[in-house]
This record gives structure tokens, sequence and C-alpha cells, in this order.
């Protein structure tokens, strides 16, 4: 059970960025709108397993149950909170500008 915390987080550090871009290539161009806690909460459910991950509502609540820390699926998902659902699963980031949004774009280089 020890080693499930790691594998899982290796796991998602290599799935959840992937996910990010598939979701935006999916629709044809990059979206530079928030992503909302929702639909980070589909992506996850649908990298980690937990629960049906086809709407935000069944995804939410199935990580919900399983603890891991969501809050509002509405909301901004913003760098504080993404750093606080990874910290759950023990991947222990930092961010500089926690109020930021998280969206599924990449910024572009100056």
């Amino acid at each position: 059970m020890r080693h499930t915390k790691p594998l899982l987080a290796l796991i998602l550090t290599a799935v959840l960025p992937f996910s990010a871009m598939a979701a935006g290539q999916t629709q044809g161009r990059k979206s530079t709108a928030p992503l909302t806690v929702g639909d980070f909460a589909v992506m996850l459910a649908a990298a980690t397993g937990k629960g049906p991950a086809l709407e935000v509502k069944s995804a939410t609540d199935a990580l919900v149950k399983a603890g891991v820390p969501l809050g509002n699926p509405r909301a901004t998902l913003s760098e504080g909170k993404l750093a606080e659902i990874l910290g759950f699963y023990g991947v222990r980031v930092r961010s500089s500008a926690p109020q930021q949004a998280i969206t599924r774009a990449r910024p572009s280089p100056p």
C-alpha cells in the first residue's frame, strides 16, 4: 500500500499534461479559457480510473468520495488549488502565483 501513492503521483505527473493537450487538440485549437475545477476533475477521474469521467457531476462525486479536496466544481482552477489537489496524491508543488488560472493552452514563448 505504501507504494501506491508514489506510483499514482508518477502516473499523474506523466498523464495529466497529455490529457490536457489531447483535450485541447480535440477542439481543433488551443483554448485560453480557464479550466474549472470540474473540468479538471473529469480529466483526473479519467487518468486515475476513479469513477465515471463522462460528466463533471459524476467525476467530482467519485473524487470527493475518495477524499480529493476539489472544492467548488464551478470555480476556476487556480495554481494554488491545483497544488492542493496534487498534494493529496503526494505530489508536492509550489506556485509563485497561486491565484493564476490554469488553462488548456500553453503560454507561447516571449
